[in-house]
Order: C-alpha cells, then sequence, then structure tokens
C-alpha cells in the first residue's frame, strides 16, 4: 500500500495538452483564420478545437497545412438525420474539419489531433457534429485524413470557411509529453 503526500512547487507537465492559439470568441465574422508560428517537428501532436456559429450562409470549414492546397486524403463515416454514410478522397486539396448548413445561429464542434511531424504523411483524426439547431443534430461524422507532404515542417494552418461567425472560436493545443 502506497501512503504519503505530492507536493509540486512549480508547473506539473505530465502528458497535458497546453494551448498555444486561442481566438477567443470573435466579435466580428471572418472567412479566413492563419494560425503562423508553429513548428510541426517540435510539437509533434496538436489537437485543434473549433466552435463555429453560422451567421451568414453554411457549408465547410478548410485547413490548408503551410498553405498547400495538394495532396490530401480522407475518410468519412458520416451519419446526416437518419442515414448513415461513407465517402473517400484520395486527391484532396484540404483538410475538413466542420460542415454547416446555411441556416443562421446553427452551430457546430469540431476536434481534430494532428500528427505533425515531418518525415512521414502527417495523420490526422477528427470527430465533428454539425448543423445543430435547436434540439437536433443534424450531422456527424468520424474522419481519418491524411497529407501526403513528408519533407516540409508544418509552421501554419490556414482555415477557411464561408463564414466563422461572431462568437465561433478556435483553440490549438499541443501535447507536452511527461519527462
Amino acid at each position: 500500500m502506497n501512503t504519503g503526500d505530492l507536493r509540486v512547487y512549480g508547473d506539473l507537465q505530465a502528458g497535458v495538452w497546453q494551448r498555444i492559439y486561442s481566438s477567443g470568441e470573435l466579435a466580428a465574422s471572418a472567412s479566413s483564420i492563419t494560425i503562423s508560428s508553429l513548428d510541426g517537428d517540435t510539437d509533434k501532436v496538436w489537437k485543434l478545437v473549433i466552435k463555429r456559429v453560422a451567421d451568414v450562409g453554411g457549408g465547410s470549414t478548410f485547413i490548408k497545412l503551410n498553405g498547400n492546397g495538394l495532396n490530401y486524403g480522407s475518410q468519412w463515416l458520416t451519419g446526416e438525420n437518419a442515414s448513415i454514410g461513407a465517402y473517400r478522397e484520395t486527391a484532396g486539396i484540404v483538410l475538413y474539419l466542420t460542415y454547416q448548413a446555411a441556416v443562421i445561429n446553427d452551430s457546430a464542434l469540431g476536434e481534430m489531433i494532428i500528427y505533425a511531424k515531418s518525415g512521414t504523411n502527417r495523420t490526422v483524426i477528427n470527430c465533428e457534429c454539425d448543423s445543430i439547431r435547436t434540439t437536433s443534430v443534424n450531422y456527424l461524422a468520424l474522419m481519418g485524413q491524411t497529407w501526403m507532404e513528408t519533407s516540409a515542417n508544418i509552421t501554419s494552418m490556414i482555415l477557411t470557411s464561408t463564414s466563422f461567425g461572431s462568437t465561433s472560436s478556435i483553440d490549438l493545443y499541443r501535447r507536452i509529453d511527461a519527462s
């Protein structure tokens, strides 16, 4: 039986997520948000969390790593209303994060884990629930994605959408392993 106590003086970091970017709640609509000064070779694993609120139109949230629009692939499992489906893309130009119908004040929530280190395909897994209004979640998806650019260090992400409405928010975290 172990007994005793633990006294931590200073920061305790043991397999935690540290926020490295936060948009806060947007005060005004935006169609593009750039997160720069990243280092995927140092911060090997990232978690991107987005809450998107529609104020004009619908559409998807797209992500380009380093502004590159080539060599993406994805496999989706989806639920839309009462229908299930699957979709595959092998010549994509972006990573996908959230989708929203063209209904004002619809919201979407997405979370993406990105393996960012160069030298291998960048693998991504994300889950999302979209077109949320009142008590209805009209769409959800689980995706595995990849960016097949293996040599470049990821230093930026460009997120684009028809609209990130006011009160939308984006947070990026890096994983800090226990040391």
